[in-house]
């Protein structure tokens, strides 16, 4: 006599008969085998889908910097070419010094919410917002954000791959993205730039598609503070009379790359060579700055090709 079974059935050869069987589990080789296949395809997709998250929060962040940069533009025709301050400090930076036009683009978290290890996340993200709704003016009145009209989603100002967004609130958690650089109205009287080299027009940017405005930065004092310090060296002069430098930091929220906006309004994402500018970018050290991830960073035997392609795009009148 002899069986064969069909799925669930039998086939009892001699007396010519199907009969119900029980169901036959899988051996212990053929469950191996399947967990090794699922374990193969889930090492090969998984960077796969890491890659598409990427691109996702770097094209909303390309077009988050693409409003921000139309709203600068715009504001600037409606205001006689005035290019909006980038300080986020509502005296300017420096007490005693105007620039010519004092309505900064936002107020950092600083002065909106002032009990920040004391709150949440929740109350960090509305104070933020509202810093770019209703910043403050020299005076600390509230008044209404001057690029608001032109890019009206507080949301704006927030990428969602910002490595910050991850920490706790008094403990590194940021959710402004973007700085507006320093050599645009930025910081009256501080920084690498003199108050001398800034420009205040969007009319003095002699090539306003090869300057940028904002940087995506990675500040992990809680806030972007301030505008996006930088040392861009001697463009002028091909850089022989000084190297440039970093001072605040970029960021590398998308893999290796950040994105870029610029002063004619189109955006792009900028891929980093050097590994000394991704560790610098990536650090969530709040002194980095000044302490050795900066001097990694800057030390020429690690790669300058980032910090010069930044130079060569960073504005100032000796560089419009």
């Amino acid at each position: 006599m002899y069986q064969i079974r069909i799925g669930f059935v039998k086939w009892d050869g001699p007396k010519r008969r199907f009969f119900w069987g029980q169901r036959l589990g899988f051996t212990l080789i053929e469950l191996l085998v399947v967990i090794a296949v699922i374990a193969i395809l889930a090492a090969l997709l998984l960077p796969v889908l890491g890659k598409g998250k990427q691109k996702a929060t770097q094209t909303v962040c390309l077009s988050n910097q693409k409003q921000l940069a139309l709203a600068w533009e715009m504001y600037a025709n409606d205001n006689a070419s005035r290019a909006v301050g980038f300080s986020t400090c509502p005296d300017g930076g420096t007490p005693g010094i105007t620039a010519p036009d004092p309505m900064d683009w936002r107020t950092d978290v600083r002065f909106v919410l002032p009990t920040i290890p004391q709150t949440s996340q929740a109350a960090v993200i509305q104070a933020t917002e509202n810093g770019f709704r209703q910043p403050m003016n020299a005076a600390g009145k509230v008044i209404s954000g001057p690029l608001f009209p032109y890019a009206p989603n507080a949301h704006v100002i927030h990428c969602p791959g910002d490595l910050r967004a991850a920490l706790p609130a008094g403990g590194g958690f940021a959710w402004d993205s973007y700085s507006g650089v320093l050599g645009i109205n930025g910081e009256a009287g501080y920084g690498a730039i003199s108050f001398s080299n800034m420009i205040f027009k969007s009319t003095q940017l002699v090539h306003p598609a090869e300057r940028i405005l904002w940087v995506e930065e990675c500040d992990g004092r809680g806030d972007n503070l301030g505008s996006w310090d930088f040392q861009p060296g001697s463009p002028q002069d091909n850089f022989k009379t000084q190297a440039p430098q970093w001072v605040d930091s970029p960021a590398a929220y998308h893999g290796t790359t950040s994105t870029f906006s610029f002063a004619d309004g189109h955006v792009e994402a900028h891929k980093w060579l050097n590994a000394s500018t991704l560790f610098f970018a990536k650090s969530l050290d709040p002194g980095k700055a000044n302490d050795y991830v900066a001097q990694i960073a800057n030390d020429p035997q690690n790669g300058t090709a980032d910090l010069y392609w930044v130079a060569m795009h960073f504005p100032m009148r000796n560089n419009p």
